[in-house]
């Protein structure tokens, strides 16, 4: 099996698919915040993340790798957009 067939496989749960959009909505939040220092804001996102995956998907490893997937999409977003507005 190669890498390239293992990374086509990789996706969101369906229940999983609106959860980004609530991190980002949690990043916000805390980045208005002055409470949570910046630099702990993606580990905040990424502990969420991982509770959410555990909540949807169940309390397996899968639900833990959807979480940090989502995670993943939420940072990778949020720094795409941040870097086109520059």
């Amino acid at each position: 099996m190669d890498v390239g067939s293992v990374i086509s496989q990789i996706q969101l749960a369906p229940g999983m698919l609106v959860i980004p959009a609530v991190l980002m909505v949690i990043g916000y939040v805390a980045k208005q915040s002055s409470i949570i220092p910046d630099k702990h804001i993606p580990l905040l996102i990424l502990a969420a993340g991982i509770g959410f995956g555990l909540w949807v998907v169940g309390l397996n490893v899968s639900g833990v790798v959807q979480g940090i997937g989502a995670a993943g999409i939420t940072v990778l977003g949020h720094q795409t957009i941040k870097q086109q507005m520059k």
